[in-house]
């Protein structure tokens, strides 16, 4: 049974605590949950039953084999270097942090020294698979393209509500803009290798319409595009809840003896 302990008590990290207290991922058991808000994480741990941690030496004596926060980019290089030298393996859902390039090589050099490793989890978008093995396979061109409701609008998730309602502009310039909200961008980004010709489109959604992403990729390999919706008519969602199942399915896949 593999221990994990989650990093931060918000909206996602209640969901990916759940998730393991439930037992939505066979071999892992919920060991601890930590955040500054001393309430908050003590109503956690009541609520899931498992450690309550306010500060990373007393999550890390849990001795678990899987980090995974759910906070922000500054709880990732605050972080990181304790939970990797300590024999842990940590999954982010704040990938925006790996667009500092030393922070990224320190990372790197900590995990190998150590051996363990860092696994970017997914967020509400899919498909870094293809988007990786397109990149290696050679040129390539991607545009990540973010459908919102305007930002006064009741309908745009709180996450967006910073961000302009229109906007085109390099995933490194649009990053610089915004660092908070663009975790998304940069996972592309690192994906296709390319910060700077990685493009990032803002466009306002109809009425009627959805949260949405698509990626338009073209390059050596040929065309592709992947299209993500965030709810559907009956099923209303706000905010990125899909990125806490991301991390979910991530742990199921490092865990199970048969996964894609």
């Amino acid at each position: 049974m593999k221990k994990v302990c989650v990093l931060g008590c918000g909206r996602l990290g209640q969901i990916i605590a759940d998730g393991l207290h439930t037992g939505k991922v066979k071999g892992c058991r919920l060991e601890g949950v930590m955040d500054g808000n001393e309430k908050a994480v003590k109503e956690a741990a009541r609520k899931f039953q498992c450690r309550a941690c306010t500060d990373i030496e007393e999550l890390m004596a849990l001795k678990p084999d899987y980090v995974v926060e759910a906070a922000t980019a500054e709880a990732v290089k605050t972080y990181a270097m304790a939970v990797l030298s300590q024999g842990a393996e940590l999954i982010c859902l704040s990938v925006g942090a790996f667009y500092d390039e030393e922070f990224r090589k320190l990372t790197e050099s900590t995990a190998l020294r150590h051996k363990t490793k860092v696994h970017l989890a997914s967020g509400v978008l899919g498909g870094f698979d293809f988007m990786t093995a397109a990149a290696m396979y050679g040129r390539v061109e991607t545009i990540l393209v973010n459908r919102k409701q305007p930002s006064g609008s009741p309908k745009c998730p709180p996450g967006l509500t910073e961000l302009p309602d229109r906007y085109q502009a390099s995933v490194e310039e649009a990053y610089q803009m915004s660092p908070r909200h663009l975790n998304i961008g940069i996972a592309v980004g690192l994906a296709c290798g390319d910060f700077k010709n990685t493009q990032l489109s803002i466009e306002p959604a109809e009425p009627d319409e959805y949260t949405g992403f698509a990626i338009h990729m073209k390059g050596d390999f040929g065309k592709a595009e992947l299209s993500f919706q965030q709810g559907c008519e009956g099923y209303e969602v706000h905010g990125p809840l899909m990125a806490a199942w991301s991390a979910l399915a991530l742990l199921e896949r490092l865990t199970s003896p048969i996964s894609f």
